[in-house]
């Protein structure tokens, strides 16, 4: 299924990007691939840069979820 393969897509760049240090080591937190709200942003839409941008700031990381998702996306 297409939701799977973009999970499993966002997982292994996470991945990539923490052992790069592009990113620090975090607890990925579970991610959803919903179908956009809006049809100009796209299929779907994948909520882990918020939830990854709140999991860093709480263990004391400065973190913007703008920036996150361009990690991940490079």
């Amino acid at each position: 299924m297409i939701r799977d393969q973009i999970k499993q897509a966002i997982e292994q760049a996470v991945a990539a990007s923490q052992h790069d240090e592009q990113l620090p080591t975090f607890a990925l937190p579970a991610i959803e691939v919903l179908r956009s709200k809006q049809a100009d942003h796209g299929d779907y839409s994948v909520n882990v840069a918020m939830t990854a941008a709140a999991t860093l700031r709480k263990a004391g990381h400065a973190s913007h979820p703008r920036a996150i998702a361009q990690i991940i996306a490079d």
